[in-house]
C-alpha cells in the first residue's frame, strides 16, 4: 500500500471512538489494532530490515524494538507464559507497530506536512462534536457508536468549572487534551495551513475542552520553551538549552530548602484539585517503592502495595512503565527519547526540527502527570517515530528556520 494512503487509513482507525471495537475471543480488536496487526510485517522488513539507515537510526530501532520485548518479557515472568505471551503481544505490535508505521509512512518534512494535513481535518471534524459536549454535557459521538454497536456509553467523570468534559472520539477527555496540544504548534507555524488563528485555536479549543491538567501543562510548557529560544537567539546567547536543563535543577534543589516535597510543591500548582495534587504525591510514592522491590521485571499486571483506599490507577507514564515492565524497559525508551531529541536539535534544517523538540518535551512533562492508553499510547509512540525525520538521511533539506 502507497504510504500516503496507509498513514490515512491509520489515522481514520485511530480516531474512530472504543465503541467500534470488537472481542475475538480474549482479545479486544479495536480498528487501528487490525491496521497495525495487518501491516506489522510488512513495516519490520521495510523498516527493520533497511540498509538506507544510518547508525542512530539504527540505535533508536535497536531501543524501540527492546523496550517492546524487554515488557513481553516481563508480562510472561509475572503473568505466565499464555497470557504473557497474549497481553505482551498486543502490546508489542501497538507500540512497535505505531513507531514503526510512522517511520515508513514520514521520511521527510513533505510527509510530515502531509500528516499535518490529515491532522488538521481530523481536529476540524472533532471540533463541533467537543464543543457541543462542552455545553449540553451529550456525547454525541461516543454515544451514537454505542447506540450502532448496541453497547453503552456512560460518562462517570464530573464537570468542572461548569463544563462538561469533552471525550469527542476518544476514550477519556485526557486523551483529548493531550493529542490537541501535540498539534497547536505545528497548525500556526505550517505553510500548508492559510488561517494562522482559526486552525491553531481550533486544536488550542480541544486541548482546553478536556479541562485536564495534562494537556494544558504540555500548551504552557511549549509556551515556555518557544520564549525561551526566542530570547536567546534575539541576544545571540549560546548552549541555551544546556542552560535551561542547569536552571530546572537550580530550581529543584531551591524547593528542596523552602519545602520538605518540592514534588508535592510543584504538583499542587499544576493540578485542578489540591486532592488530584495529594493523590498523585502518593502515587509516586509508593509507586517508587514497588519499582525498588522490583527493578527488572516489575509486577506485570498485578496490583501494587499501597494503602487499601488509594485507587489502583496509576496518573503517570513513566512511572508505570518501571512499576509494569521493569526499569530496563524505562531506561531503553528512555534512551530512545534522548537520541531523537538530541539529534533533531542537532539538524535543524528546518523550523519544525525545533518545533517537534518542543512538542516533545511537553509531551513527556505531561506524561508525568497522565497515564498514555490506548489510542494515546499509539500516538505517542507514533509522535518518536515521526522525530527520526528529522535527522533521517531522506530528509528534504529546507532552511527555514523559526
Amino acid at each position: 500500500m502507497n504510504p500516503k494512503i496507509l498513514l490515512l487509513v491509520f489515522f481514520i482507525c485511530f480516531l474512530l471512538p472504543p465503541e467500534l471495537s470488537f472481542n475475538l475471543g480474549s482479545m479486544r480488536l479495536s480498528p487501528y489494532r487490525i491496521v497495525l496487526i495487518l501491516f506489522f510485517f510488512k513495516l519490520i522488513n521495510e523498516v527493520l530490515f533497511s540498509s538506507n539507515k544510518s547508525k542512530l537510526e539504527s540505535a533508536v530501532d535497536f531501543l524501540i524494538l527492546f523496550h517492546c520485548s524487554w515488557s513481553i518479557a516481563s508480562l510472561m515472568i509475572n503473568e505466565g507464559v499464555g497470557k504473557g505471551i497474549e497481553s505482551g503481544g498486543i502490546f508489542f505490535v501497538e507500540t512497535l507497530g505505531s513507531y514503526l508505521l510512522a517511520r515508513y509512512t514520514i521520511k521527510n518534512l513533505k510527509d510530515f506536512e502531509y500528516f499535518i494535513k490529515i491532522a488538521m481535518i481530523s481536529c476540524l471534524f472533532i471540533f463541533p462534536f467537543a464543543f457541543y459536549e462542552m455545553v449540553t454535557g451529550t456525547h454525541v459521538i461516543r454515544e451514537s457508536a454505542a447506540l450502532l454497536t448496541g453497547g453503552y456509553f456512560f460518562n462517570n467523570i464530573e464537570p468542572r468549572m461548569g463544563l462538561t468534559r469533552a471525550y469527542a472520539n476518544f476514550e477519556h477527555p485526557i486523551l483529548l487534551g493531550v493529542f490537541g496540544s501535540t498539534l497547536f504548534l505545528f497548525f500556526y507555524f505550517s505553510k500548508s495551513i492559510n488561517s494562522k488563528y482559526i486552525i491553531p485555536g481550533i486544536a488550542l479549543f480541544l486541548t482546553f475542552s478536556s479541562l485536564s491538567s495534562g494537556g494544558i501543562l504540555a500548551i504552557v510548557i511549549q509556551g515556555f520553551l518557544l520564549i525561551w529560544h526566542k530570547v536567546f537567539n534575539t541576544l545571540k546567547i549560546d548552549s541555551k538549552w544546556k542552560k535551561l536543563i542547569v536552571l530546572i535543577a537550580f530550581g529543584y534543589l531551591l524547593l528542596s530548602f523552602v519545602s520538605q516535597s518540592p514534588l508535592k510543591l510543584i504538583l499542587s500548582r499544576i493540578t485542578f484539585s489540591q486532592q488530584t495534587a495529594y493523590f498523585r504525591t502518593l502515587i509516586f510514592e509508593f509507586g517508587s517503592a514497588e519499582v525498588v522491590r522490583n527493578p527488572i521485571f516489575g509486577i506485570g499486571f498485578s496490583d501494587w502495595i499501597r494503602p487499601l483506599w488509594m485507587p489502583p490507577s496509576v496518573d503517570n507514564f513513566w512511572l508505570l512503565t518501571a512499576m509494569r515492565f521493569g526499569l530496563p524497559s524505562l531506561l531503553s525508551i528512555v534512551a530512545a527519547i534522548f537520541i531523537v531529541s538530541s539529534q533533531v536539535l542537532k539538524n535543524q534544517c528546518h523550523k519544525f526540527s525545533l518545533l517537534y523538540f518542543i512538542v516533545l518535551c511537553s509531551l513527556i512533562f505531561a506524561g508525568c502527570t497522565v497515564h498514555f492508553w490506548n489510542q494515546l499510547l499509539i500516538y505517542f509512540y507514533f509522535f518518536l517515530g515521526i522525530g527520526i525525520s528529522f535527522f533521517t538521511k531522506e530528509r528534504t533539506e529546507l532552511n527555514e528556520k523559526l
